[in-house]
């Protein structure tokens, strides 16, 4: 137990001092689309029916640009190759921006509308697929909305 709380205050240092110089090298598809996978809310998907994802990173390196997420009763997977089921979500984006947007750098609607985050397809799972994404164990907390005070007389 010892040795993982130093392994996560570790983390933590590097996560605070590196994350804001990671150039395009430093970024891996790879990592991300497994951690993404590991962290996936299944429990906030159609248990009814499989839910297939495709994620496009157009700047990725060949053979890492394409990876589907399918969720069926019995878990997520991750594939490298097209799994063959029907897509019900398209998401589209730099590898850069699903890391920030992973890493909580980026607010997940603020990469759609400006930072060229695509997504596209089953209408209900698009608008929810922020609340079953997840995020990096290392992501900053979610900045909360600040409240608007009453007007005083």
């Amino acid at each position: 137990m010892e040795l993982q709380q130093v392994v996560g205050l570790l983390a933590e240092w590097g996560s605070k001092w590196v994350r804001r110089r990671l150039s395009h090298d430093d970024l891996d598809a790879g990592l991300l689309m497994w951690d993404i996978r590991r962290t996936v809310d299944a429990s906030r998907l159609p248990r009814a029916r499989r839910v297939v994802v495709h994620f496009q990173f157009r700047d990725a390196p060949a053979g890492k640009r394409s990876w589907w997420l399918v969720s069926q009763q019995d878990g997520v997977d991750l594939c490298l190759e097209d799994p063959g089921f029907d897509v019900d979500v398209e998401v589209h984006a730099p590898l850069h921006v699903m890391t920030a947007v992973w890493m909580r750098d980026v607010p997940f609607r603020t990469a759609v509308r400006t930072l060229g985050l695509s997504v596209s397809g089953d209408r209900d799972l698009c608008r929810r697929l922020p609340d079953w994404l997840g995020a990096s164990a290392l992501a900053h907390p979610p900045v909360a909305k600040p409240r608007r005070r009453a007007a005083s007389a």
